[in-house]
């Protein structure tokens, strides 16, 4: 009751807002989301006003931004939401949230133009469900890929074309920046990072501890970064490995995803059909290890597009692939991917500047294109 009423005052003080201050609005499900607009609001509200919905009570006590043009409020994920999407008048909403009036979060009935940011590298047709982003005016692309990927939906399915954006990815970009300015002590203790998706054919859920004892068998250390649904919807795989590893000095388990400080602390990754492994990948120019679990299919259509997805095409040239049967020959690859990371780092690099656009500039083109179409909206008025 106590978090509703304040939602409800929160809603409030929104609407009292004056108009020309809530022409631009983004809004976060969680505070991982806050990596991928963060380079385009500190460009915005150097002259603009800036509305931030954040459905997370964590993300609005720890986003302390103190600007004149910035305003944040917390709606929750229930009725004020529902209420908020429905009846919002903006001129530009940015979500990074596919299924667009698919389910409880609609198209506001005034018009708004709705921009969509991509919340990771990948494809767009198979981890996400047909028509995810139909809804959208526009598609901020990391890459080509991502651009041939909604045009051939569009084509397929006969839907809207969106306005795409050569964009490129602000998280990747905050990625690549820190890891430039990250000072790693080396020392001969080897540290992985297992970062995996979740699910029933997730890495965790899929019983992990005999990966896991091969590696501490080896001395090397794991960093333990579960997602966050598998913590939600199955904390009994994660409490089984802290029991049988808590004792255990090469095990840490660390549940933040939102927190990138580890990729700079670790050697390399080991994940499944995770998003992670690949901003990890071109962030860091560190290699992965990619578990063969089943994949993650949320479009069986997938297989119509003749474009294939990423995640399928270009796991064997960021890392290596390793069935589920031969993970006890994990450690033996982890020391070869190592010995051989100079070879790795001019790999990726080469990869990252041909896939993906507008490396370490993707907040100036986000900005400008927003305040570009505002510009637009003015003029219709």
């Amino acid at each position: 009751m106590k978090n509703l009423f304040f939602e409800i005052t929160e809603f409030r003080n929104f609407s009292k807002l004056k108009t020309e201050k809530k022409q631009i609005v983004f809004y976060s499900e969680n505070p991982s989301q806050w990596d991928f607009y963060e380079n385009i609001i500190k460009l915005l509200i150097k002259k603009n006003t800036i509305c931030y919905i954040t459905s997370s009570k964590e993300e609005f006590k720890k986003n302390k931004i103190k600007n004149k043009n910035f305003f944040k409020f917390y709606l929750g994920s229930g009725i004020i939401r529902t209420i908020f999407f429905s009846t919002l008048k903006s001129k530009i909403l940015v979500m990074s949230l596919p299924d667009l009036n698919k389910f409880h979060i609609k198209r506001s009935k005034y018009p708004v133009f709705y921009i969509f940011i991509p919340h990771n590298l990948l494809s767009t047709h198979m981890i996400f469900r047909k028509n995810a982003f139909d809804h959208y005016d526009s598609f901020f692309s990391s890459g080509e890929h991502q651009n041939k990927e909604i045009r051939e939906s569009e084509n397929i399915y006969k839907t809207k074309k969106k306005e795409l954006v050569n964009f490129g990815c602000c998280r990747l970009d905050k990625i690549i920046k820190l890891n430039s300015e990250y000072k790693r002590k080396r020392n001969e203790e080897i540290t992985v990072l297992i970062s995996p998706s979740w699910g029933k054919n997730g890495l965790l859920e899929s019983n992990s501890i005999e990966l896991i004892k091969s590696i501490i068998k080896n001395k090397i250390k794991i960093i333990l970064r579960p997602h966050p649904d598998t913590i939600r919807l199955n904390p009994e795989s994660i409490n089984k490995l802290t029991k049988t590893f808590k004792n255990n000095k090469y095990f840490i388990l660390k549940p933040d995803i939102s927190s990138i400080d580890d990729y700079f602390e670790v050697d390399l990754m080991i994940s499944d059909w995770s998003g992670s492994a690949f901003e990890f990948a071109f962030g860091t120019l560190k290699p992965v290890i990619f578990v063969n679990m089943p994949k993650k299919i949320n479009n069986p259509d997938y297989i119509k597009f003749k474009n294939k997805p990423i995640e399928i095409e270009m796991r064997k040239k960021i890392g290596s692939v390793v069935e589920r049967k031969d993970i006890n020959k994990i450690p033996f690859l982890i020391k070869d991917l190592i010995k051989n990371e100079k070879t790795w780092k001019k790999k990726i690099l080469n990869l990252r500047d041909k896939e993906f656009f507008n490396i370490n500039k993707s907040g100036k083109v986000g900005a400008e294109f927003i305040l570009k179409k505002i510009n637009e909206e003015n003029h219709n008025y």
